[in-house]
């Protein structure tokens, strides 16, 4: 819950950046985004994954609620990116980290180095139990 609220922070940070340099007040906008760039590097520097899933899923919440009532061409965009980021990024990470299985998913929020240990911890159990039984778990020597 608490990275969620980081994060979600992080996100706001970023996107009032964004506005200020919009407005071209360049000087508050280089601040909010180096506090952001900071408190990313500080708390999520090896969760990049889940870093990500949640500033996208705080912008599709927030700016599609938004995007229903008072539509505009930007508003519909962000939504939709927002959507279809989310999207490629669960199917990448399935692809990526094909053998994790779905009890194991809690190890994103622990980063890559320990996602990538799980998948090979996981790899090598299926490899050593074809080696024991070729043939499958149900045909017995």
């Amino acid at each position: 819950m608490a990275f969620y609220i980081i994060g979600s922070v992080i996100t706001v940070l970023f996107m009032i950046g964004v506005a200020e340099f919009w407005k071209r007040d360049f000087r508050s906008a280089t601040w909010y985004l180096l506090s952001g760039a900071a408190l990313t590097l500080i708390f999520f520097r090896r969760r990049k994954i889940a870093f990500a899933s949640i500033a996208l899923s705080f912008i599709c919440v927030n700016v599609g609620f938004t995007a229903l009532f008072h539509p505009t061409p930007a508003g519909v965009l962000v939504t939709l990116g927002s959507i279809a980021g989310m999207y490629v990024l669960a199917v990448w990470g399935a692809k990526k980290y094909s053998y994790l299985a779905y009890k194991h998913w809690h190890k994103v929020i622990d980063g890559v180095a320990a996602l990538a240990a799980e998948n090979a911890r996981i790899e090598t159990e299926t490899r050593e139990l074809v080696k024991r039984r070729p043939y499958g778990p149900w045909l017995f020597r």
